[in-house]
């Protein structure tokens, strides 16, 4: 893909925009461990040319979960987007969606090398990516996806 030469004039307003998903069952979240990553996040990446952001995630769960994207059920709740974060000197901006899944088979696949379901009470003693941004923020996300749940 060809990208237009004067965004390399343009400073501090690009973004790698991501789509992440917040996946809680019983009072726990789902968290995943990408080979590059150095600590924890929601499953999800970028959003490709021409996708959609629903189209996205249901994409990424399929390739970092083993979720069939028939069985990805993005639930109508507003979560924050955070924006602002750097990983490896690229800004980047993450999308949260609540998700359900109408499957129990779940499996790191693909780039996942971990993941783990974790009690909400126990974010705060998880090392997490910088990627996934600020961890107090990372855990509001959460709170609010299980106040709607």
């Amino acid at each position: 893909m060809k990208i237009d030469s004067r965004l390399d004039d343009v400073i501090d307003c690009l973004y790698r925009v991501a789509v992440k998903a917040v996946i809680i069952r019983d009072g726990r979240v789902l968290l995943t461990r990408d080979e590059r990553d150095t600590g924890w996040t929601f499953p999800g990446g970028g959003i490709d040319v021409g996708e959609s952001p629903e189209q996205a995630l249901a994409r990424e769960l399929e390739e970092e979960i083993g979720v069939p994207q028939s069985a990805v059920v993005i639930e109508d709740i507003h979560l924050p987007i955070s924006i602002g974060h750097i990983k490896k000197e690229i800004p980047r901006c993450n999308i949260h969606y609540a998700v359900m899944l109408n499957t129990d088979d779940i499996k790191g696949v693909g780039e996942i090398v971990d993941l783990k379901w974790i009690a909400i009470d126990e974010l705060e003693d998880q090392e997490f990516d910088t990627s996934a941004g600020n961890k107090n923020e990372f855990i509001q996300i959460v709170k609010l996806a299980l106040s709607k749940n």
